[in-house]
């Protein structure tokens, strides 16, 4: 197989995105939370542009991205919630992760999550 894997990490192409890590834990008491950490990856971010939507409360854009990285992503995972990622002044939760591990990478396609209080 040809590892293509640099080429998501090329200058010329990637970027730095800030990806936070949402852990499901239960503590001693029964008590469940969420545990997060916070990590930066170099990826190449495709963007698909889609329309802004007006709903009563808020307004939203259904923006979509599309990131190549050598890190594995995680969409819903056995005790951990979707990873949130930061990125162009925007926030985007994974929705699906491909495994191309056997190109050098990981494709991860996010739906943006920010709301903006109506006009």
């Amino acid at each position: 197989m040809i590892d293509v894997g640099d080429i998501v990490q090329d200058p010329d192409f990637a970027s730095t995105v800030v990806v936070t890590r949402r852990a499901s834990v239960i503590g001693d008491d029964g008590v469940g939370s969420v545990v997060e950490s916070t990590f930066e990856l170099i990826g190449t971010v495709a963007t698909e542009g889609n329309p802004m939507v007006l709903e009563a409360e808020y307004v939203h854009s259904q923006d979509n991205v599309t990131i190549y990285t050598k890190t594995k992503l995680l969409d819903a995972a056995t005790g951990f919630q979707a990873d949130n990622i930061a990125w162009g002044g925007s926030t985007y939760l994974v929705r699906k992760v491909t495994n191309l591990s056997h190109f050098g990478f990981y494709q991860a396609e996010c739906d943006m999550i920010n709301l903006t209080s109506a006009p």
